[in-house]
C-alpha cells in the first residue's frame, strides 16, 4: 500500500474536519518486516518501538503529536488517553497473550 500522504486527493469537507479530533496509527500490522503482534517476541516489539519513535519524531504540524508507551506512561497519562478515548480501558486478553502490555 502507498503511504505517501501527498498523493490524497480526496478532500475533506468541512463537516468531517469539525468531527475528527484525532487518528491513530497503527504500525504492527503495516510493517512487513515483522510478524504480527501474536507471533512477535519482545525483541522484535522492542525493534518496531524503537522505529516508530524515530518516524514519530521526524512528524510535523499537524502530524506531530506525543508517543506514549504502556510501560513508561504515568497513571495520569494513561487515565487521560482513556477519558479522552485514545486508549482502550484495560488490558485486552489478545493484546495480553502476545505480550503486547508488556514491552
Amino acid at each position: 500500500t502507498d503511504m505517501d500522504p501527498n498523493k490524497i486527493e480526496t478532500e475533506l469537507s468541512d463537516s468531517a474536519h469539525s468531527k475528527i479530533i484525532s487518528t491513530r496509527i497503527r504500525v504492527a500490522r503495516n510493517l512487513k518486516m515483522f510478524p504480527l503482534n501474536p507471533g512477535g517476541d519482545k525483541a522484535q516489539r522492542i525493534a518496531i518501538t524503537e522505529m516508530m519513535a524515530k518516524v514519530y519524531a521526524e512528524l510535523e504540524g499537524d502530524f506531530a503529536g506525543d508517543f506514549f508507551l504502556h510501560t513508561t506512561m504515568s497513571d495520569e497519562q494513561r487515565q487521560g488517553l482513556i477519558d479522552d478515548h485514545f486508549l482502550f480501558r484495560g488490558k485486552d486478553a489478545m493484546q495480553a497473550a502476545s505480550g503486547y502490555h508488556e514491552h
